[in-house]
């Protein structure tokens, strides 16, 4: 059998074993590792080009998909997964390069290609048949003939011996509920990707690189850069900037000098301050969006370059502008997930709108394929931090200054972030009232207890495995008169 054959069914078998009704863990790395080392096979053997791209795209997918094994945040994992599949398949093409019209043209035609070969998995499983036919025809014989003989035995057993007859009828109930479906399910998913990968290495061995050049070559849409006229482009700038630029004067003067004004008679500081900040992210994209649009649409002029700076340094001002007024929401109100998740945005948009600054005035300057490339470095760094802890960490620590905490709320959170609440309990817990948000950090703790189960080595989780260690502790000093969790 070929090498591709096989590593098609290594990585199903895997799949299958690792990810149907199991926790992802460390599996993810391992099948990732697999897939990867697959994907060069199936390059190599269709003598397509491996440079060095390949090699950091590689490096960046695995250590994208340890993050299984150290988060339990479902955010992060999800986008994750989606990200990972994504770039598993980039590995696979030709180029690993972000011009749009090349990467979706590619795309296509590998998953096509993969799809239109799927059943080529089982054409040669029958070649390796057709070599040892009389062995499989005589196993089948034997199935088939001691089939019956099972049934009649198993029968008169059952009738002579009422223990055996329990244990068959508890097997057999077993069967119907559990394990047909499971198997049925596990034999979609090793068809599926078996099918996938394997027919994925045919087309690639099919397809030459200087075909694939050609498709991409001729299949490129060639785009009209004058499609908006200059004057157009230039006045709905300047009409633009003007109203930004207005809006950056009240930003500066009544929110980061906080003078006052008539303008606020009827409105405190504090209520001015903390509102906005959703509405100015989403200007800040859509401002964003709109230098692209007209930098790849409108010709290039030293009147439309210094619109577009204008509009970048007020934009600037609505990211500053939506940060401090977050800050200053979450000083009043705690943490969450959704106003981390703003201050991640925020920190990320301040750096791509630095790419499209270089952009405006170096128009070979490739802000698309440095803004990709930074936004995956970005992810990767932020899919390994632990954006639950940092939330439990910050809101414990504005308790002790506020003496407000909405501890209900961080019992909601994942097991990323219930070590430290955990260990802050621990030691401070006994001085809080017991209302009902003390009874749901309980509550939270029987139910991490409760879910334990024998976890296979492949779902090891480091987060996980700390936060049960801490709640077995926490366990006991809460409920020291327990026996079992399963008392509860």
């Amino acid at each position: 059998m070929s090498k591709s054959w096989i590593y098609a069914t290594v990585i199903a078998l895997m799949s299958t074993l690792f990810f149907v009704d199991q926790d992802l863990g460390i599996s993810v790395f391992m099948t990732t590792v697999l897939t990867v080392a697959a994907i060069w096979h199936f390059k190599k053997e269709a003598k397509l080009p491996i440079g060095k791209d390949y090699f950091y795209l590689s490096g960046y997918v695995i250590i994208l998909s340890l993050n299984f094994a150290v988060t339990t945040v479902d955010v992060i994992r999800v986008l994750s997964a989606l990200l990972l599949i994504g770039l598993v398949m980039t590995l696979s093409y030709s180029h690993l390069t972000f011009k749009w019209p090349t990467y979706l043209v590619e795309s296509m035609n590998h998953y096509i290609g993969a799809l239109s070969n799927f059943f080529k998995y089982f054409n040669h499983g029958s070649k390796a048949y057709s070599k040892h036919a009389s062995i499989f025809k005589q196993i089948g014989i034997g199935m088939i003939i001691a089939l019956p003989i099972l049934l009649v035995a198993s029968a008169l057993m059952t009738s002579a011996d009422a223990a055996f007859g329990e244990l068959m009828h508890q097997s057999f109930e077993i069967l119907e509920m559990d394990v047909i479906w499971d198997t049925i399910e596990r034999v979609v998913v090793f068809i599926i990707i078996a099918c996938f990968f394997y027919g994925l290495s045919i087309y690639l061995i099919r397809s030459t690189q200087i075909k694939m050049e050609k498709t991409e070559v001729t299949s490129a849409p060639v785009v009209n850069h004058e499609v908006i006229p200059v004057l157009v482009g230039g006045t709905v700038l300047l009409l633009l900037n003007l109203l930004y630029l207005i809006f950056a004067y009240v930003q500066i003067r009544f929110l980061f000098l906080a003078q006052s004004t008539e303008l606020l008679k009827n409105y405190d500081y504090a209520s001015y301050a903390r509102e906005g900040f959703f509405e100015l992210l989403v200007l800040s994209i859509l401002n964003t969006l709109g230098v692209l649009f007209v930098k790849k649409f409108v010709k290039s002029s030293l009147v439309i370059r210094i619109g577009l700076t204008v509009t970048v340094f007020c934009t600037y001002i609505m990211v500053a502008s939506s940060f401090y007024k977050m800050y200053l929401y979450e000083s009043m109100y705690g943490y969450t997930r959704l106003r981390l998740y703003v201050y991640l945005i925020l920190l990320f948009m301040a750096i791509f709108m630095s790419l499209i600054a270089l952009g405006i005035w170096r128009p070979h300057y490739k802000v698309i394929e440095w803004g990709i490339m930074v936004g995956l470095v970005y992810y990767l760094v932020i899919s390994f931090v632990n954006i639950d802890g940092m939330i439990v960490r910050n809101n414990l620590r504005q308790f002790e200054e506020t003496g407000n905490l909405d501890l209900y709320y961080l019992t909601t959170l994942s097991e990323d972030g219930m070590p430290d609440l955990i260990e802050y309990m621990n030691m401070y817990g006994e001085s809080m009232e017991t209302d009902i948000a003390m009874q749901a950090y309980e509550g939270r703790l029987l139910d991490i207890i409760l879910n334990e189960e024998d976890r296979w080595f492949f779902e090891y989780n480091h987060r996980y495995s700390k936060s049960m260690a801490l709640a077995k502790e926490a366990k006991k000093q809460l409920f020291p008169f327990s026996v079992a969790p399963s008392d509860y």
